[in-house]
């Protein structure tokens, strides 16, 4: 890869989908329980929420290798943050779940699928 170099990320129709997925099962999977019916209720609301939010939260803009190879972060506003990458990092042919480090201790995971980032994107990413 040239550096330095910046990959915008969009927004991953593949990745809302199976995150719908995921909770359309699981509040499937409360329909044949003995729960009461208002705790059901309350079990469904919480797992519309919980997508709402996932789909809602904006990704991060974009990932920036300097010359050096250092890795920041591009924010929705704009701003940056520099990062280390986590070697639990796991590259797939069409997935990276990017793992980084923050300056101040904290970990952040990234869920990037082939179409967040576009063939070329991904396959830069990969390398």
């Amino acid at each position: 890869m040239l550096l330095p170099v910046t990959l915008d990320i969009r927004r991953s129709r593949s990745l809302i989908a199976a995150l719908t997925l995921a909770h359309l099962l699981a509040a499937a999977g409360l329909l044949p329980t003995d729960l009461p019916l208002a705790l059901k209720a309350a079990l469904w609301l919480a797992l519309a929420s919980s997508l709402a939010v996932l789909i809602r939260r904006p990704p991060m803009a974009g990932l920036a290798f300097n010359a050096t190879g250092h890795l920041s972060l591009l924010r929705p506003d704009g701003s940056s943050i520099a990062v280390g990458v986590d070697p639990a990092t796991t590259v797939l042919p069409w997935l990276i779940v990017l793992l980084v480090k923050t300056a101040d201790g904290g970990k952040e995971a990234h869920v990037l699928p082939v179409d967040a980032l576009g063939e070329r994107g991904h396959r830069q990413l990969r390398l």
